[in-house]
């Protein structure tokens, strides 16, 4: 009586055909599949950092990314609201800071991540 259907992984969880937003909210599908293929898309342009919503997802690039932590870079996000400007780091730590300080509340910053090293 069980029916089964097969269908292949890209119809689906089809990705958007827009690629490249600032925000994976703004994905026309926003699954798992489109989610990671804007994040694939911006890392090939050297975009490392991507929101969705109010999260940041940062690539590592295996790198020096020195000209995207520069002080003038941090003065630009400075009192900048989130999504306003590329996504940033400094966005977000900004963000936190102005709602601790200035409207009174509560902050955490989650950072999680997984160190490979070239030996593993």
């Amino acid at each position: 009586d069980d029916e089964y259907i097969v269908a292949a992984y890209s119809k689906v969880f089809p990705t958007s055909s827009e690629c490249l937003v600032d925000d994976n909210c703004m994905l026309l599908q926003l699954n798992e599949a489109s989610l990671l293929d804007n994040i694939k898309c911006r890392f090939k342009i050297g975009e490392v950092y991507t929101y969705t919503a109010n999260i940041l997802t940062v690539v590592n690039p295996y790198r020096d990314l020195a000209d995207l932590y520069t002080d003038t870079v941090m003065t630009r996000y400075k009192g900048s609201s989130l999504g306003k400007l590329d996504p940033h780091t400094f966005a977000i730590a900004d963000k936190a800071f102005t709602d601790m300080v200035y409207r009174g509340v509560s902050q955490s910053v989650i950072v999680s991540g997984v160190k490979w090293s070239r030996e593993d």
